[in-house]
């Protein structure tokens, strides 16, 4: 009984992995995810999984490549611009050791930790980590805020919020919102005071 909880717990956890990988990357899907049960699940539906996984890792792999090109060039081109030294003094400047430790969670013990919903949780490097709700929720050090796959900065998205909340309390406190709703709510509970006597007298 164990090795069999043991193996649903973790098709469970493969389950909603790949449906989230699905969700990331919809250009390499998998279709058999209805398939990771233990009643389904067999070699043909595993060397599925591998042939998607394959391809997922050679995505995520180039991506990665593109990303560091793109990188090495911007550096050469600022070299160019402000020569080794002042690129040196510009880093020396500008980088914070202590806040890439905080922001990449460099203490972290292990990169990934299971959760009790079956899901893998990263740990590191949360600032490059793309939220997973679409409801503008999302995790500290989040580089975005995603609202209906509209992937919003999390700086542009703050600011908005905080505007929004300033000027939604400047109303209330220009129409003595806060004032009236604390009279309305004493009405209130004062007639259902004089109803249940009224009642109870009955």
């Amino acid at each position: 009984p164990e090795e069999q909880e043991e193996r649903e717990d973790l098709l469970l956890l493969l389950k909603n992995e790949i449906e989230y990988l699905n969700y990331r990357n919809p250009s390499i899907y998998f279709d058999h995810t209805a398939d990771i049960t233990p009643e389904r699940f067999n070699s043909m539906i595993g060397n599925f999984l591998q042939l998607f996984l394959r391809a997922q890792k050679e995505f995520y792999n180039e991506a990665a490549e593109n990303v560091n090109a793109e990188r090495q060039h911007k550096l050469q081109q600022m070299e160019k611009e402000l020569g080794k030294d002042g690129l040196y003094q510009l880093q020396k400047d500008y980088y914070n050791e202590k806040l890439a430790e905080l922001v990449l969670n460099k203490r972290a013990v292990k990169k990934f930790y299971y959760a009790p919903n079956h899901r893998l949780i990263q740990k590191k490097d949360p600032i490059f980590m793309e939220p997973v709700s679409d409801w503008g929720r999302a995790h500290f050090y989040a580089p975005c805020k995603i609202i209906k796959n509209h992937r919003i900065p999390t700086y542009g998205f703050n600011m908005t919020v905080l505007w929004v909340w300033t000027l939604l309390m400047f109303v209330a406190l220009r129409m003595d919102l806060l004032r009236k709703t604390v009279t309305l709510v004493s009405s209130l509970y004062k007639r259902s005071k004089i109803r249940k006597k009224l009642r109870n007298k009955q």
